[in-house]
């Protein structure tokens, strides 16, 4: 059992974090992120005229009217895409995970998630159905 003193000096530990090599967490190695320099260029390009418009942040973003005529290599965010297609962002991200809807470009690391203009459109005309 311990004493008042060992046990306040365990608590003194803990808070401050032990001192010592067992206890500095292991470098996690990232895969790169796998975007063209022209896709992040898109993107640079799309985010700058965003804040320039003023419409960057959670509740800025384009209207319908933008985001229909942007050029094919433009990205987009999900939230966009949502607002575009008429349904939700967590339905995005269910069809993402189950290997649904449009590719899409993500860090992985920060979570972020962009629809390139060309493969919407793509995926678009894969749904469409011809009237007989």
């Amino acid at each position: 059992m311990m004493n008042k003193k060992e046990k306040a000096e365990r608590i003194r530990n803990k808070q401050n974090g032990a001192k010592g090599a067992a206890n500095v967490a292991p470098l996690v190695m990232r895969p790169p992120l796998k975007v063209s320099n022209d896709e992040l260029a898109a993107y640079a390009k799309v985010q700058a005229e965003m804040v320039v418009s003023g419409r960057s942040g959670a509740n800025g973003g384009r209207t319908l009217d933008e985001l229909v005529v942007l050029p094919g290599e433009a990205l987009i965010t999900r939230s966009e895409l949502a607002r575009l297609w008429g349904t939700t962002v967590g339905t995005l991200s269910k069809w993402a995970s189950e290997g649904k809807g449009p590719r899409y470009l993500t860090s992985g690391a920060n979570g972020w998630v962009r629809y390139q203009m060309n493969d919407v459109r793509a995926y678009t005309d894969e749904l469409t159905v011809e009237a007989s």
